[in-house]
């Protein structure tokens, strides 16, 4: 029939433009457009990476030459000989997690600082951790500006603040790009699939043009330290099943044979 015969045809095109087929990671994804759309999005065309752990220099700096003489600092070091080392590590863990917009704005559901443990001990350090929080941001920030580099996380900030900014690099990427497969889509945050949900998914920009597919699995989400965050994995799935009505569920393994797999099963009762 004319319909089978559509569809094959159909299949072998797709099959033989495989090999055409932007496939990046994330950040890789954003480095790529801000290359290409750098007009659009604001920013300089080409910058070199620092990566993000070089923030703890930048605290460490400044803890040392500016906060440790302060009262706050003097008194809650008197109660935690360990404070010095302890505020570095915590501000910037905090930072890697913090966000403010290109005007200078909190963004919530973005900001995500480690909690308190609730103890005594703990929750002066946690108070003035909060406090110290944002200006540590803006004095990374700063840093990297005034030695003309950009770090990952800034590159997913400048393609997220560009797509929801109303800036042109939106109207780019849907012109350049109809279909988005995410893969491994547990390990991603709240910047992330803000970028993809605007690009692809804006009901106010033709997104019946564009298709985005997401392949996760909550249950293997393990890099929360690197920023990855499973409750943005849950909104986005939510989202999708609102628009589409209902998500496959893939429920057949293909990697490995019945053996192995019955093995294993029988492995994992074995120590339920």
């Amino acid at each position: 029939p004319y319909t089978t015969l559509f569809r094959s045809q159909r299949f072998m095109a797709a099959r033989q433009a495989a090999d055409n087929a932007a496939i990046f990671t994330i950040h890789s994804f954003c480095q790529r457009t801000l290359s290409e759309f750098a007009f659009s999005a604001g920013t300089a065309a080409s910058l070199d990476i620092i990566d993000d752990s070089s923030v703890e220099e930048v605290i460490d700096r400044w803890i040392r030459n500016e906060l440790s003489k302060s009262p706050a600092f003097c008194d809650l070091y008197a109660k935690k000989d360990d404070l010095p080392k302890k505020l570095r590590k915590q501000l910037a863990d905090g930072v890697k997690n913090y966000y403010l917009d290109l005007v200078g704005r909190e963004v919530p559901e973005i900001v995500r600082l480690e909690a308190s443990d609730g103890s005594a001990k703990d929750a002066g350090l946690y108070r003035y951790l909060e406090t110290l929080l944002p200006e540590a941001y803006m004095r990374w920030q700063g840093e990297k500006a005034a030695r003309k580099v950009q770090s990952y996380d800034d590159m997913l900030r400048s393609v997220r603040e560009g797509v929801m900014g109303g800036s042109a690099l939106k109207k780019n990427l849907q012109e350049k790009y109809r279909y988005a497969i995410i893969d491994e889509f547990q390990d991603t945050n709240q910047r992330q699939w803000d970028i993809f949900r605007t690009v692809f998914m804006d009901s106010s920009a033709g997104a019946g043009e564009h298709t985005l597919i997401v392949v996760g699995d909550p249950k293997q989400s393990i890099y929360r330290f690197r920023g990855a965050d499973v409750n943005c994995y849950k909104q986005a799935r939510d989202i999708i099943r609102e628009q589409q009505s209902s998500s496959p569920q893939l429920n057949t393994n293909y990697r490995s044979s019945p053996v192995v797999v019955d093995i294993l099963a029988s492995r994992i009762k074995m120590n339920l």
